[in-house]
């Protein structure tokens, strides 16, 4: 990774072609930081958090040539594709839910935020989908101190021992986390639970031991957003079986990754990734024998 990338422990994506799909999702009102969509009854607004690069030596399970013929379709260059991280926000009922929080005070989810018209004390709730500083850093600003004053952080059980139970491998998460957790402003979940009113945490377990998504009940559709499902985008849904240098069980991730994948294809609902070309929302379809494609809403 390059420049200020380089401590990240994850950020994922790339540019490829947008297939435009006709749906009863609509998008309006863009600029380059953020995206605002209506999924079903939902509005969910997608934030540009930070755009890098990442090495073809992180994919796992395929062979030079693959690779390097992946990336020549999409123009990339060198030795990397381009990287995206995204956050996004969901309209609740109850408040504005922000799902995962970017790489922190040097880069532009706050910036972006504001860019969209969203202020940081209006979110209530932030859903994590697992602990990578990607998409915890941004829970803190500068000074260390909560960058979301009214917000309750939401976490899978699993992940939080991974993290933060008595071991070192969890200091930076630990920096981002305490200071809601010493606010009583941090719960804990387990896949299945409805971890809000119309927004279930989905296991998603593999990346990371607790990794997870959040299906939101949008009416006539559904929203998943599957955090780090995909990373290199254009790679891993025609090969899905590619794992990467970050997955901490890359048999389940590929796992994971193939059964999401298929039944998002299957019920056609709206996806939304981390790591996928912004805005990263839209649909998968099945093409060919374990391959599949994205069709960005439009």
């Amino acid at each position: 990774m390059k420049g200020y990338f380089g401590f990240l422990v994850a950020i994922a994506g790339l540019v490829f072609v947008l297939t435009l799909v006709l749906s009863r999702s609509q998008a309006y009102a863009q600029k380059a930081g953020f995206y605002k969509a209506k999924v079903g009854n939902l509005e969910v607004t997608a934030i540009s958090d930070a755009t890098g690069e990442m090495g073809f030596g992180l994919l796992g399970e395929l062979t030079n040539e693959q690779i390097s013929l992946e990336a020549a379709k999409v123009g990339s260059g060198g030795q990397a594709f381009p990287s995206y991280v995204n956050a996004f926000v969901v309209d609740l009922p109850s408040g504005k839910a922000l799902v995962d929080t970017g790489n922190g005070p040097q880069a532009n989810l706050l910036k972006n935020l504001k860019e969209a018209g969203i202020d940081p004390a209006d979110i209530k709730v932030i859903l994590l989908t697992h602990f990578h500083m990607d998409h915890i850093g941004g829970l803190i600003d500068q000074s260390g101190n909560p960058a979301f004053p009214n917000a309750v952080v939401y976490a899978d059980t699993k992940e939080d021992e991974y993290w933060l139970g008595g071991n070192d491998r969890g200091q930076q998460a630990q920096k981002s986390i305490n200071p809601y957790k010493s606010s009583d402003r941090y719960k804990l979940f387990s896949p299945g639970d409805e971890v809000l009113p119309g927004v279930k945490a989905v296991e998603l377990y593999g990346h990371t031991p607790g990794h997870v998504g959040f299906l939101f009940e949008g009416g006539d559709e559904d929203f998943l957003a599957w955090g780090d499902i995909i990373h290199i985008a254009y790679v891993q849904f025609k090969y899905p079986e590619a794992t990467m240098q970050y997955d901490v069980d890359k048999p389940k991730a590929r796992e994971t990754r193939k059964k999401t994948l298929a039944e998002s294809a299957e019920n056609g609902q709206v996806v939304a990734g981390s790591h996928l070309p912004f805005p990263g929302i839209g649909r998968v379809s099945k093409t060919e024998g374990e391959s599949f494609t994205f069709k960005p809403i439009d």
